[in-house]
């Protein structure tokens, strides 16, 4: 509490609310944690040592693209103002990043994997007796299907 009634004040004096300084500070790292977490299940190739290159350079271009986007010109930088529009740009740079360094990498130097590591499609698929018990409405992939026809259809409502 004591820390947070000393700070508060420079705070105020930097002319934005603390939400946005938090989600500034999320677009920094969020970008490169998500692709490093989603290749590293979805992508048997996926390395370490892209790992450790992605959270790096992930994280210095997300602070580095928050520093040049007002020097940038006007129509790029009013794009990218918006701390999400920002995220996306590194989350996509990280992605890069991921990919590149995994297919670059020392191949020889990689570990085999274990196969209930990395997801297939095969954990996807019922066995007959459980497709057999959830037919109709209770079937899975039809709720699924009316849960994103309506968010489409709100999407469409409200866009």
């Amino acid at each position: 509490l004591l820390i947070a009634t000393g700070i508060a004040p420079f705070i105020l004096l930097l002319g934005k609310g603390l939400f946005i300084y938090i989600q500034d500070l999320a677009s920094y790292f969020a970008p490169p944690i998500s692709v490093i977490f989603l290749v590293g299940i979805l992508w048997r190739k996926a390395s370490a040592r892209a790992a450790n290159s992605t959270l790096i350079a992930g994280i210095v271009f997300g602070i580095v693209l928050k520093l040049i986007t007002p020097q940038l010109p006007t129509n790029l930088s009013v794009l990218l103002t918006p701390f999400l529009n920002r995220a996306f740009v590194s989350w996509l740079f990280s992605l890069s990043v991921m990919v590149a360094v995994s297919l670059l990498g020392d191949r020889l130097n990689r570990k085999i994997l274990a196969d209930d590591i990395i997801w297939k499609p095969s954990y996807v698929r019922l066995s007959d007796e459980e497709n057999n018990r959830h037919r109709g409405w209770q079937n899975f992939m039809v709720w699924w299907s009316i849960a994103l026809a309506l968010r489409v259809l709100v999407y469409f409502v409200y866009a």
